[in-house]
């Protein structure tokens, strides 16, 4: 399977409603409890006389939204895993959380370690941005190791580097095209973000307003307040949020677990015909 291939079959994949809807689910029902906390830390912030007096709240509900954001992680990451096997066994998704449910501590592990690399990156000063990528790059194939071969989370990080090295040119490419896809998704969400906001903004300020919003502070955080304060809005935006979230990442982890398995076939294949040889031998 060519990398176009895999790339067109992704995206098919990625707006099938058994991909995309326990994320969207997972995403709205974040998005919504994050609003709910988030509103009064915002109406705080834009009127700051009343900051003082509701101290303690303020320090609960920033408490609140960080825990509520943590189980989020760690419910997607479950999720992504399940959706990787899934891929793979086209089993039903409930299913694959089961399968993966074991390989958890190993993908935690996995993330951790990919969040503390990119945190030591900041050592690297101008440079920090290349090594990004090249993390990015190196370890791109790192989850679906772990949760497809069951290995533990630094051979996962060895395998994919291991890819890298091997296949290094297809691996760049891939990168490259999956990347590009994921930035042209993101534009086309924010684009219809931007067009589900935009009346609203249009109609309650000023033109001199609107022009001012890239350069004046003070005019931008008067239209989060406009937009904050319009609950029916707020859900169409994190609506359409979720859904364009959950069909990006299910069209980047779908397309790295189907050009892994393109990329380990050959491996796979060679171990299992090496067994069989063997088998063969001990019966003579």
């Amino acid at each position: 399977m060519s990398i176009l291939q895999v790339v067109l079959r992704s995206l098919r994949e990625m707006i099938r409603p058994k991909r995309f809807l326990p994320f969207f689910m997972l995403y709205f029902a974040l998005g919504v409890a994050s609003y709910l906390l988030i509103l009064p830390i915002a109406n705080l912030i834009l009127n700051p006389q009343f900051a003082l007096t509701a101290a303690t709240f303020l320090l609960i509900n920033i408490a609140l939204l960080f825990i509520v954001l943590i189980l989020g992680a760690f419910v997607n990451l479950w999720f992504t895993a399940a959706l990787v096997e899934s891929v793979k066994s086209r089993s039903e998704f409930t299913r694959s959380l089961s399968i993966v449910k074991k390989r958890y501590l190993q993908l935690l592990a996995l993330s951790t370690v990919i969040i503390l690399l990119c945190m030591a990156s900041f050592i690297f000063g101008t440079y920090r941005n290349l090594v990004i990528l090249l993390l990015d790059c190196v370890l791109l194939f790192s989850m679906p190791a772990v949760v497809l071969t069951g290995i533990s989370f630094e051979k996962g990080i060895r395998k994919s580097f291991d890819i890298f090295k091997s296949k290094f040119l297809e691996t760049v490419a891939f990168w490259l095209i999956n990347r590009f896809m994921l930035s042209m998704l993101f534009l086309v969400g924010i684009f219809f973000l931007s067009l589900s906001i935009s009346p609203l903004v249009a109609a309650s300020m000023t033109l001199e307003e609107v022009q001012a919003i890239s350069t004046s502070t003070v005019t931008r955080l008067q239209v989060v307040g406009v937009v904050l304060a319009n609950s029916p809005l707020m859900l169409v935006v994190i609506f359409l949020g979720s859904l364009f979230l959950s069909i990006i990442v299910v069209f980047d982890y779908t397309s790295r677990t189907y050009y892994f398995l393109e990329l380990t076939k050959g491996r796979v294949a060679g171990r299992k015909k090496a067994r069989r040889e063997k088998r063969k031998g001990k019966r003579k």
